[in-house]
Order: structure tokens, then sequence, then C-alpha cells
């Protein structure tokens, strides 16, 4: 999508020196953007430690490997972590590696060709359609779980396909607002909303899911609620190019156009795809990149799972 940056509204915008610009605007929604897409994967992840019923397996009786987990302390003077509440469904370790999968499936599915769909339509239109799909997903998830683990594998699915239209948008609104001096710090801030989205998701869906009354769908109806609620503030409050922007200030506006990149082609040039693939550093990059997303996935999926069930955490401390 091509905008005139030099037809910009002709009425008098007053100058400001107050260090909060529209710019920053937009590194405060692509913050909450990522803190979201972390935030959404990690309902479930946590969430599951409640959903699944824990079997404490019998030291003298012959177990299944799978079933195994660490003996409760059999000291009274010990007080053992336990979850108020108990979980409604029986599924295996397997099947619930594939619920949680899921969503990581989705997401890698659809991150090239909303790439591509963000290049073609703007970023606003593609935040808005992918957090509301998102929030709406997340919302009736604790639904499709009751009736069918396998919807639940469905409506993951699609809340990580939904997701990975997010990302690519996010960093092609960026593009539109950050000036190269302040590419560095301000794109930085945005994305710090993954590791927060990882910290404060991960206590406050399992303090919702150990809440009587509530239990763990009130954390899928909060998230998914939070999210759609985003989709709606971005869509009054952001614009796509600055140029557009009512109420960005001449000051501002000058020096984000005179920092954008302005002799970007047209026409991108062809991928150089021969040479990716025969690239050593690409491949080393490869291996980094693949191991920093392994880790996350773990912290994301594995973890909450293996401190709930195997070492006995209570669901709010997982």
């Amino acid at each position: 999508m091509d905008v005139n940056l030099e037809s910009a509204p002709s009425e008098l915008k007053k100058t400001s020196r107050c260090f909060l610009g529209q710019r920053h605007i937009v590194v405060i929604i692509g913050f909450f953007n990522t803190f979201l897409i972390q935030s959404n994967r990690l309902v479930l992840g946590v969430g599951i430690a409640a959903m699944e019923k824990h079997k404490q397996a019998n030291e003298t009786s012959e177990r299944i490997s799978s079933d195994f987990s660490c003996p409760l302390p059999s000291l009274p003077a010990i007080t053992v972590a336990v979850s108020n509440l108990q979980g409604e469904f029986d599924w295996s370790a397997e099947l619930q590696g594939y619920v949680l999968a899921a969503g990581f499936l989705g997401y890698l599915i659809t991150q090239s060709p909303a790439g591509w769909l963000a290049d073609s339509v703007g970023s606003k239109p593609l935040l808005v359609f992918s957090n509301c799909l998102t929030g709406l997903f997340v919302i009736i998830s604790p639904l499709a779980a009751r009736w069918h683990v396998y919807a639940l594998m469905a409506v993951q699915f699609l809340r990580g396909a939904s997701q990975g239209i997010t990302n690519p948008a996010i960093f092609k609104m960026l593009s539109h607002w950050i000036p190269r001096t302040e590419r560095g710090t301000l794109n930085g801030i945005s994305v710090c909303g993954f590791p927060v989205g990882i910290a404060i998701g991960g206590m406050v869906t399992g303090l919702l899911s150990d809440i009587p009354g509530l239990g763990w769908p009130s954390a899928f109806y909060m998230w998914g609620t939070v999210t759609v609620l985003l989709a709606i503030v971005t869509h009054f409050i952001y614009y796509e190019h600055p140029v557009i922007n009512p109420w960005i200030t001449d000051e501002e506006l000058k020096f984000i156009t005179n920092g954008l990149e302005t002799k970007v082609p047209q026409k991108p040039p062809p991928t150089p795809w021969k040479k990716i693939f025969a690239s050593v550093p690409v491949y080393a990059y490869f291996y980094g990149l693949f191991g920093d997303c392994w880790g996350i996935a773990y912290f994301l999926t594995v973890q909450p799972t293996y401190m709930g069930t195997m070492l006995h955490f209570s669901i709010n401390e997982v």
C-alpha cells in the first residue's frame, strides 16, 4: 500500500514538546500485540495443568513410564502444594502434546502469506482482523475442550494461524512509523512484549485457574476478551501512515518522514533462493534461531505441565 508522504492534511498542526509522540503510541500497540501473542499461547500451556486429571502413581505397583511422577512427601510436617481444583479431562500425555503443538503449527503456516498480504493491504486491517479471530478462538476454547479434544486441537490450530497473521503485521506497522535513528530502541521495546507476556501471562493464568467458582475457563475468557479489546482500540487509534494521522504534530511528522527509507523500490528484487540455501551463515543462523524457538516453546508448553503433574506444584505456582 503506497501513500504519498507529501499529501499531509492542510490544517496546521501544533508543535508539541511532549515526550510521548504518535510513534510511541504505535510502539505501545506493538508491545501489547506481542504481549498477547505469548499470553494467548501460555493460557493453554498453563491451563492444561488444571484441565487434566492428575493421578499419583502408586510407588509399589507396576507403573508406565509416561505416568511416572515424583512421590508426594510422606512426612506430615511437610505441606504439599496442591491445587484447589481437580481437572475434568482424562487425556494421555501424547494427546496433550498434540493439543499443545496444534497452535504452533498454525502459527508457522500463516507467517509468510501474512507478510505478503501486509505489503498489499497494510498492517492495520491485518492487526484488527487477526486479533479479533485470536480472541474469539481463545474464548471458545473451553467449549471446544468440553465438546471433544479434537475440537480443541482445531480451535488451537486456528488460534495459532490467526496469530501468525499478527506477527508480520506488527513489523510492517513499525516500518511505517519508526525512523532509522530510533529503530533499535523502539523496535526493541515493541518486541519486549514477548518475554513480558510469558512472565505475566503465566502468573495471571495460574491465579485465575485456581480460583474456586472460576477455574481454568476464566483464564481463556479473560485473555480472549482483552485481545478483542486490543483489536477495537487498534481500529480507532492506529493510522497506517504518519501522514494521515490527524493528531501528529508537524515536528514529529517531519522527524519520522526524514528518517524513513525513501529509496525502497516499488517492486522488490527476486528472492535469491539458491544463494540462501547454499549459504553456511544462513544455516548457522537457522540453527541458532531454532534453538531459541525450541526453548521458548518448552517454557510455554512442557514446563508448566511437568511442574504441575510431575513435581506437584499448584496451578498458581507453575
